[in-house]
């Protein structure tokens, strides 16, 4: 029994970091919608703003939802190695943000 909970613990703090990864994507599209919303002649990108924000909010939903659990829980160690996954994917999104730019152009 005791294993089916460490399965559901690490299934939430597995959520926790990708939510945390659509919150990060979700600026990539909605600094994609900015870059076609301002360009002259462009026809309405309303859709890929819509995509942003339901990104925003499916993702800060789930981080918020799972560390709630896990607080709950009282699962501290599945809590900071959450926190370090999350902090490698925020790592990795800064490290490509120069990507970004360039595509940006």
């Amino acid at each position: 029994m005791k294993e089916n909970f460490e399965i559901k613990q690490l299934l939430n703090a597995l959520l926790l970091a990708l939510g945390w990864a659509f919150v990060l994507l979700s600026i990539a599209v909605y600094l994609l919608f900015w870059r076609v919303d301002n360009e002259p002649g462009a026809g309405s990108a309303t859709g890929v703003l819509i995509a942003a924000i339901a990104m925003l909010s499916v993702g800060g939903l789930s981080v918020i939802a799972n560390a709630i659990y896990l607080i709950v829980r009282k699962a501290w160690i599945v809590i900071v190695i959450a926190g370090a996954v999350c902090l490698v994917i925020l790592v990795g999104a800064i490290s490509l943000a120069p990507i970004l730019l360039l595509l940006m152009v």
